[in-house]
């Protein structure tokens, strides 16, 4: 396994060339790479994601979608480590965001170090702003740029307008994107979440005003997961008994099960909305949580139990208090 890759990733089709060189961990998978790619350009992971290989192609959800009307073998983004296919210098990737502005971005190894170790990616160097979500794709881009150029095009209102905030395309800082970076492994938990949680049958239900059953899962900080917190903030007291662990539970309400180990394996599977919020709320900032982030290490630091059966208004997953 390589411990760290130094990569370039380059825009297609933009003049004047946008890109960045990053140092990235080896042991990222292709989802992690996407959440840094997204922060390395100042996207906001508002559209589909893929990693078009020679004949196959990586993306996040490979059983929603039909390899055979593809005629592509499927790849789950989500498991695959990145250093599988970027092994050595010169090795090289395609990553495509928004299939409808089409971008494109090549991504090719400058450099692989197995003796070194790396928690966070680097911005080492690089050139411009990423360009605006939404903006038609390279050309829209560099049309909408050129309108701003220019104070007396007749649509320069109207493109500011949409724009908003004060953007320069030209402003480039290194640091700035580094700092982003830290945050990489909390997108790429919020973009599991956000796609692991969206049963969209269970949703018309909601929306047809289905009065039904729902399942539950009661997370509890253990001892462990106290100590740590008290390590982190040495103000934080113990709690004396562990009775008032209930206190500190949450709940989430989850698609009806009637088996527990159908429950578990859920979880398991989709755990990922359930850490990122567990671990905000009790470790802060994703610098201080545990450094594997896996169900195994989850369930050192929280309790799970089921609930099978709870008769409420059926939202999935949306947090409630445990009185």
């Amino acid at each position: 396994m390589t411990a760290l890759l130094r990569i370039n990733a380059t825009l297609r089709h933009v003049t004047p060339k946008i890109w960045r060189e990053l140092t990235i961990p080896g042991n990222c998978t292709f989802h992690e790479t996407h959440a840094i790619l997204q922060l390395a350009f100042g996207w906001e992971s508002y559209h589909l994601y893929q990693f078009p290989l020679d004949r196959e192609t990586i993306i996040a959800d490979p059983e929603m979608t039909d390899a055979e009307e593809l005629g592509r073998n499927l790849i789950n983004s989500r498991t695959t480590l990145i250093d599988k296919i970027l092994t050595d210098k010169g090795k090289s990737v395609l990553y495509e965001y928004d299939f409808g502005d089409g971008w494109q971005v090549d991504i090719r190894v400058l450099e692989a170090l197995d003796g070194l170790k790396l928690s966070l990616p680097v911005c080492l160097k690089g050139e411009r702003s990423g360009p605006l979500e939404d903006s038609g794709g390279p050309s829209g881009y560099m049309n909408l740029i050129k309108i701003m150029s220019d104070k007396k095009h007749p649509e320069y209102k109207e493109i500011k307008k949409w724009i908003g905030a004060p953007f320069n395309p030209e402003e480039f800082n290194a640091d700035d994107v580094t700092e982003s970076l830290s945050s990489y492994k909390s997108l790429a938990l919020e973009l599991n979440a956000d796609d692991d949680f969206e049963d969209e049958e269970f949703l018309e239900e909601e929306e047809d005003g289905f009065e039904g059953k729902v399942s539950a899962v009661i997370i509890r900080p253990t001892l462990d997961a106290l100590k740590y917190k008290q390590k982190l903030n040495p103000k934080f007291k113990i709690p004396e008994h562990a009775v008032h662990y209930h206190d500190l539970a949450k709940v989430f309400m989850i698609p009806y099960m009637d088996d527990s180990e159908l429950a578990f394996d859920f979880m398991e599977k989709n755990h990922g909305m359930v850490l990122l919020e567990m671990y905000t709320r009790w470790f802060g900032e994703p610098a201080n949580w545990p450094q594997n982030l896996d169900w195994k290490t989850f369930n050192k630091y929280f309790s799970v139990e089921f609930e099978s059966e709870v008769d409420i208004w059926p939202l999935p997953l949306e947090e409630s208090a445990d009185n």
